[in-house]
């Protein structure tokens, strides 16, 4: 068996894994900005008003990262869909 084939079955032995792994941590990287507007936590910001744009900027962003968390969403659903909230402003 050589280097290559090695690495190449190692490297499908563990993608799986790599692959949850960045899903929980993409997805929680994804809430954090979304928790901290309305809860402050963990880092504490001014509080938006309800029903402003900050406001259902933050709730899609705690929803969205919700749903990359428990996996409902694709990686080709997670790029189509409006998730991003405020992030791309």
């Amino acid at each position: 068996m050589t280097l290559d084939q090695k690495i190449d079955e190692t490297a499908t032995h563990v993608a799986p894994y790599v692959l949850s792994i960045a899903h929980v941590v993409i997805a929680l990287m994804f809430m954090e900005p979304g928790t901290s507007k309305p809860f402050g936590f963990p880092a504490p910001t001014a509080t938006p008003d309800p029903f402003t744009l900050l406001w259902f900027a933050a709730i899609i962003e705690i929803v969205g990262g919700a749903q990359l968390r428990s996996a409902r969403m694709s990686a080709s659903g997670a790029k189509s869909s409006v998730t991003p909230g405020s992030m791309l402003t």
